[in-house]
């Protein structure tokens, strides 16, 4: 069979350059990219594929595509364990769900612009997905309300919909 493979950006251009030659955009099969340990201390995980090749350039970072539910591929990461993540999604039932199961595997995950203002301020009516999903969530009090309010409605907003200046922005305060 073939093995899954998991693509990372590497956002700081020092650690692209000292560890592989400059290059900054990587697929690798999940069981190597399990094992590795890249010199950062903060990985972003987002579920979709614009937001992972738009994601900007930061200091002692990397970004992960996720693509969904795929997360569970890379559950057993030895850098993950040690770094600080955040994980961005759909605002859909799916969304919190997929924070929640990779916050399952790395208790320490923040969620990324998954808040109730970012919702209010860019959701544009769009209906979500159906979710069945009826066990108790690995989610904050604040994600947990916003969660069920998406769910209970069926809404979505999808991540690609939120600005990149606000996206820039965030980073900026985080640093």
């Amino acid at each position: 069979y073939s093995e899954p493979i998991v693509r990372l950006r590497i956002l700081d251009k020092d650690v692209a350059s000292s560890c592989f030659n400059g290059v900054n955009d990587i697929s690798i099969l999940v069981s190597q990219f399990c094992n590795l340990s890249i010199p950062v201390s903060k990985v972003y995980v987002v579920e979709n594929l614009v937001n992972f090749l738009t994601f900007p350039q930061i200091s002692d970072s990397v970004v992960v595509w996720g693509k969904g539910y795929a997360v569970s591929a890379i559950k057993n990461s030895v850098m993950l364990k040690s770094s600080s993540l955040y994980y961005w999604g759909d605002f859909d039932a799916q969304g919190f769900e997929i924070l929640s199961q990779f916050r399952g595997y790395f208790p320490q995950t923040q969620s990324f612009l998954m808040d109730k203002n970012t919702f209010e301020t860019y959701f544009e009516n769009d209906s979500g997905t159906h979710s069945n999903v009826s066990v108790e969530l690995h989610l904050t009090a604040e994600e947990k309300s916003l969660y069920e309010y998406i769910k209970k409605n069926n809404l979505r907003l999808e991540q690609e919909k939120i600005p990149q200046s606000l996206v820039v922005k965030t980073i900026n305060l985080q640093n």
